[in-house]
């Protein structure tokens, strides 16, 4: 057999032999799902920071402090005088009460003098509630405790007023200067006086209300056509049933001075009392 025979041959096995199988590449299986876990307690929403409803932005209480090129276009407010000022000092519990006064005032500006700072310096508080009711009424002034501070007094009257201060810088003022000086000359024939006057002259310009204790401010302050809110009886109706402070020491300096009245035995008739009139 030669070559090429045999060649042929080889090629004809190779074909009719049984062609191999090509290996089935297998297929991973299916993983099974994961069984959710459920949690017998229950659990907590929480909402997208962007669907979040933001708050209202409110205004910070502030004390301001108001130039005096400023007044002139101040908007009508209450305007405190020393004497409101240094009750608040002298009574603490007033403070419990400054969110339905505020209310009361229809939430008005607080206009707060540089002229009641001049009124603080020598003055002293009382020693103690008995100095309180053995003072006189028209001069409390003669008080030996502490002495006054009326920056500590603002910042104590704003913490618990909860609302904007203004501190005006009514000394600087000439417009504020000029009233006053008005308000003086008419006025005190019915009880105006120094430094008084600076207060109602600062009203007139502002259209403001004086807050005040001043029985001789409330009726200058009548006859010159400014408003008046007298404290004691603006806090008697705020602190209702309960009396206020001013109203409770009036009453006890009244019960003092009845009992320890002294009385003047006087001897003599009527004609020699003439007599010595006469001379």
């Amino acid at each position: 057999m030669n070559l090429l025979k045999k060649f042929w041959k080889f090629f004809i096995n190779r074909l009719g032999q049984k062609t191999a199988e090509i290996p089935k590449v297998k297929t991973p299986k299916k993983s099974k799902p994961f069984k959710q876990v459920e949690h017998s307690h229950q659990q907590t929403t929480f909402t997208p920071f962007l669907e979040k409803t933001p708050e209202p932005v409110t205004e910070v209480p502030t004390v301001i402090t108001v130039g005096s090129s400023e007044i002139p276009y101040l908007p009508p407010g209450t305007v405190i005088d020393a004497c409101v000022f240094m009750k608040i000092e002298d009574f603490p519990e007033i403070k419990e009460y400054v969110t339905s006064m505020i209310s009361k005032l229809q939430n008005s500006p607080i206009y707060v003098l540089d002229t009641t700072n001049g009124e603080y310096r020598g003055k002293k508080c009382p020693k103690n509630y008995g100095e309180m009711i053995r003072s006189s009424s028209l001069h409390p002034n003669k008080y030996t405790g502490k002495p006054r501070n009326f920056n500590r007094t603002l910042a104590d009257w704003f913490e618990s007023l909860g609302a904007t201060i203004y501190f005006v810088e009514a000394e600087k003022s000439s417009e504020v200067r000029k009233s006053a000086t008005e308000c003086l000359t008419k006025l005190s024939e019915f009880g105006l006086h120094k430094p008084d006057h600076m207060y109602l002259g600062f009203a007139r310009i502002t259209k403001s209300v004086v807050m005040t204790l001043d029985c001789k401010m409330i009726r200058s302050s009548k006859k010159g056509k400014v408003k008046t809110i007298d404290f004691q009886e603006f806090l008697d109706e705020v602190m209702y049933p309960v009396p206020s402070p001013m109203t409770r020491l009036q009453e006890d300096r009244q019960y003092h001075n009845k009992i320890h009245a002294k009385t003047v035995e006087l001897y003599g008739n009527h004609n020699s009392f003439n007599s010595r009139r006469k001379r």
